[in-house]
């Protein structure tokens, strides 16, 4: 075993010695011990009624392992982005410019294809919808939004919507932006911020900016 591969990396920030668990959990999982490529760096912040118990960061943010992971890096949340999603279509609703039991297609009128004409905002935001993928959208698009947005109206569903449910676990996003979008004018991301983020201080965004 090379020196590479014993070396531990540095992990600062705070942990309540009730939790020491999590801090040497976290340790192993950016060492260098770890086999390769598990993790590059990490971060994690646990939050015990109301009171930050564990904030921890290490590792490093690039692939040549050259700058470390700052407490203020920008990391991918995954599947949080979900929730923030959803409560930007609620927010739309709460304000009647939505409305649930309206078809996805009276507000994405391309939507209306391939058995979907009749699906509505409700089974969609619920993940009962059934266009858990985008079989149209080539390879390498994944972050081109209007490729993939274009395979979802091309979609067909994997059962009648509003008959069974599954996690839309790459789709979920796109589409509650391709909603999102047309009701407010703004993407997704620009709504959050200004509506959701901006108004309680939040330290979080959907997407990045042109700096970032």
């Amino acid at each position: 075993m090379n020196a590479a591969t014993t070396t531990k990396v540095p992990v600062a920030g705070l942990c309540q010695p009730r939790f020491a668990g999590v801090r040497r959990a976290f340790e192993r999982i950016v060492s260098e011990e770890t086999p390769a490529g598990r993790e590059i760096g990490a971060c994690v912040s646990v939050v015990l009624d109301g009171v930050t118990v564990v904030d921890l960061w290490g590792g490093f943010r690039d692939r040549a392992r050259t700058l470390p992971w700052e407490p203020d890096t920008i990391t991918c949340m995954m599947s949080v982005a979900k929730a923030s999603a959803s409560v930007c279509a609620h927010v739309l609703i709460d304000r009647g410019l939505l409305d649930p039991e309206a078809t996805v297609a009276s507000y994405w009128p391309e939507f209306a294809q391939a058995g979907k004409e009749r699906m509505t905002v409700r089974e969609l935001l619920s993940h009962r919808g059934g266009v858990l993928y985008a079989d149209a959208a080539p390879p390498g698009s994944l972050w081109q939004a209007g490729v993939v947005e274009q395979a979802l109206e091309l979609q067909a569903p994997e059962w009648v919507p509003g008959t069974a449910a599954a996690y839309h676990s790459f789709t979920y996003g796109p589409l509650v932006e391709g909603i999102v979008r047309r009701v407010s004018g703004r993407s997704i991301g620009q709504f959050f911020r200004a509506e959701i983020a901006g108004p309680l201080g939040l330290d979080y965004q959907i997407g990045l900016d042109d700096a970032e």
